[in-house]
């Protein structure tokens, strides 16, 4: 599956609410962002590491995409923690 179920039910329930999201891709960044601008959808930032962009789009965007072949997987951008302080 390429996104959680749960996600996507959020996506198709609010269709035109705002989104950010990290997608992994295959091939080429700088080709997957081009497509992906073409489309209307934002990226903010390139992931090399994982070869994935952080994107925003509404959720029909984010349900539409889901039907690429070059997406490999979709998810919530969310804070990350690397460690805890304060032990």
């Amino acid at each position: 599956m390429k996104a959680d179920g749960a996600l996507l039910a959020m996506w198709q329930a609010r269709p035109a609410d705002n989104f950010r999201l990290i997608v992994r891709v295959s091939g080429e960044l700088a080709q997957a962002e081009a497509r992906l601008t073409k489309s209307g959808i934002q990226v903010r930032r390139r992931c090399k590491l994982i070869n994935g962009l952080v994107i925003e789009c509404s959720g029909a965007q984010a349900s539409a995409l889901l039907a690429e072949s070059w997406l490999i997987s979709g998810e919530s951008d969310q804070p990350v923690q690397a460690w805890t302080t304060g032990r």
